[in-house]
């Protein structure tokens, strides 16, 4: 039987796993480490989406009170070259709440967060190239699966935009333990 403590804690782990960069390939990557080969799993870049907004606020609690499951989001920046740890590096992560909506911006379906921040939020690396969010497990919308937002600043002139998503089966078990009605049942 998988509880809400279950589900909370693999979510969390999730979160970890996903900021670390690790994946399924742990064997090529023990591999090149016993040939003594710094290995780097890197995060692929996709589309900012249409809800980013910079309301400069840098803070690790995202919350603002939303209810969900919570989850502790851990990213790692590395140089791609050598997988040296990037210090003082701009991290910004935005995601939908638990009914599907994204602060600042209206939707028919489930109304209006305009002017609102939750989910919304700026670190910067430290010394190890990590930042790490409080938030809560991301909602959904039609047409998306439940996903995570994340824009990085390297310097003036390079930032990589990504988005990070969770295996079917955990969002099932998160979803499954959480006391608040899916998004698609929400009157608007």
């Amino acid at each position: 039987m998988f509880t809400r403590r279950d589900a909370l804690t693999a979510a969390s782990w999730i979160g970890v796993a996903f900021g670390l960069g690790i994946n399924g390939r742990a064997g090529a990557k023990e591999k090149a480490a016993h040939l003594g080969a710094k290995v780097c799993v890197l995060t692929p870049e996709a589309t900012e989406g249409p809800f980013y907004f910079d309301p400069k606020l840098v803070r690790s609690d995202l919350t603002e009170g939303k209810q969900g499951a919570l989850l502790l989001l851990t990213l790692q920046i590395i140089e791609a070259k050598d997988c040296a740890p990037l210090q003082d590096t701009r991290v910004d992560v935005w995601h939908a709440d638990a009914l599907g909506l994204y602060s600042g911006y209206a939707r028919l379906e489930t109304g209006s967060a305009k002017g609102q921040t939750f989910l919304r939020g700026t670190q910067f690396t430290g010394t190890e190239g990590e930042v790490h969010f409080n938030t809560i497990y991301p909602g959904w919308y039609p047409g998306r699966t439940p996903h995570i937002h994340f824009k990085v600043f390297i310097d003036n002139r390079n930032v990589i935009t990504g988005q990070l998503y969770f295996p079917e089966h955990i969002t099932e078990h998160v979803y499954a333990a959480s006391p608040l009605p899916p998004p698609w049942s929400v009157e608007g």
